[in-house]
């Protein structure tokens, strides 16, 4: 329930796109990038947005509820103790709806990023890095090219690559 509250809360906010921070292109690499996304859509005819990882209402607890099951990972905690945590049903089309929603923070600016975090830590599962990882790459999979690309080539601070390279480097 308390994870539910963290996203519902964030959710509710109004939360405008950051984009001063995607002016500056991290290397010409990220040009190049940009530039055979544009490429392929005057070619092509069409964007490679398909809508797939957008949001258009708060996600409702029942949803939340039907996708969440007693993970049978336990967690080592400080005392020697071991801790059970609850993750997402083996169903991908159920835990994408549900991945959409947690990892939306991630689009928008630096100041929210820490809302995905406060999710896991509620679900028992901020420990579990490999988890979080698997997660994170099926939402990653699921944005469109163009914003993938535009929310991770440019700035210095993107949500994506710091809450990356948090994970990654609790993983060291």
């Amino acid at each position: 329930v308390e994870a539910y509250q963290v996203l519902h809360k964030f959710e509710i906010e109004a939360h405008p796109e950051d984009d001063s921070e995607n002016t500056v292109p991290r290397s010409p690499w990220a040009v190049e990038a940009m530039a055979w996304v544009e490429t392929n859509e005057l070619v092509t005819g069409s964007s490679l947005e398909d809508g797939s990882a957008t949001v258009n209402k708060p996600l409702n607890f029942a949803t939340l509820g039907r996708a969440c099951v007693l993970s049978e990972r336990q967690i080592a905690i400080g005392d020697g103790g071991r801790k059970k945590s609850i993750a997402f049903i083996d169903s991908i089309k159920t835990r994408r709806q549900i991945l959409k929603h947690i990892f939306r923070p991630l689009v928008l600016d630096i100041y929210v990023f820490k809302v995905v975090n406060s999710f896991f830590e509620h679900m028992g599962v901020k420990d579990d890095y490999l988890l979080m990882q698997q997660y994170f790459g099926e939402w990653f999979m699921m944005l469109p090219p163009s914003v993938a690309a535009a929310k991770t080539l440019f700035g210095l601070f993107c949500p994506i690559t710091r809450w990356l390279q948090d994970v990654a480097s609790a993983t060291l």
